[in-house]
């Protein structure tokens, strides 16, 4: 298989560019969330995690064609299958940090399969007509790599646990960014999704807060992607109280 390196990138300056650069990106806030976690074993394997879905999240920039972005999926599937089997998975940097994660962890390859999901759905493009679609795509994304972070951070705890903070926090960023549009119906599920959260994140342990605490910047993403400023006391705040 291709190496996903190795094929064309598009042009940063075209239309398809411009568009899908609301997609990709670094994972700013869970990044913050980082110096958080206490165990320094498992903030190196959260920072391994993190590395992977950035790499993954930039296919929908870097490609063309959408034959060349299911070219890149098809590629990462099987190095995750490689991974989940107990081999390398291949030598992208991101993929080397992350093997000794998945055998030390025993990271679900089901998991790592629904993030490349979540990339399939940006290339077909970046808009959802309906909160039905945004669940789904948030479900693939954002409850994914919860629950992968949740397999470091607390071993055999219960992945339903930190399901509605990944919801809230996933729609409300995709409103900010553009991606759907806000009205009574997704307000109401918000609210709903916040008491939710709010109730099961209680069982987490502490060890494993910092990684579900993005969700207490629902409101700010509803406005825009937050300042640094606001960005960081809420993290700090939510991760202090153990509260979303």
């Amino acid at each position: 298989m291709i190496d996903p390196d190795a094929l064309p990138e598009t042009d940063p300056t075209s239309d398809s560019a411009v568009q899908s650069s609301i997609i990709g990106g670094v994972e700013t806030d869970r990044r913050l969330c980082l110096a958080f976690i206490a165990d320094p074993s498992a903030r190196t394997a959260c920072e391994s995690l993190l590395g992977l879905v950035e790499a993954l999240w930039e296919i929908p920039v870097r490609v063309r064609e959408p034959l060349m972005g299911e070219m890149r999926l098809a590629w990462w599937q099987e190095a995750f299958d490689s991974l989940i089997a107990g081999g390398e998975g291949g030598n992208h940097p991101s993929l080397m940090a992350l093997a000794p994660v998945v055998r030390t962890y025993g990271l679900s390859g089901v998991w790592l399969s629904a993030l490349l999901d979540a990339v399939a759905t940006d290339l077909c493009g970046g808009a959802f007509a309906d909160l039905d679609a945004a669940l789904a795509y948030v479900d693939q994304r954002d409850v994914a790599l919860s629950a992968l972070g949740l397999q470091i951070l607390a071993p055999g705890h219960d992945p339903h646990s930190i399901q509605a903070a990944a919801r809230l926090y996933g729609l409300a960023r995709l409103v900010g960014q553009g991606r759907m549009p806000r009205d009574a119906g997704l307000d109401s599920f918000l609210q709903e999704a916040r008491d939710v959260a709010r109730r099961d994140t209680r069982s987490l342990p502490e060890a494993a807060f910092p990684w579900v605490a993005p969700a207490a910047l629902w409101q700010s993403w509803l406005k825009g992607p937050p300042g640094p400023l606001m960005q960081r006391l809420k993290l700090t705040v939510s991760v202090a109280t153990g509260r979303i």
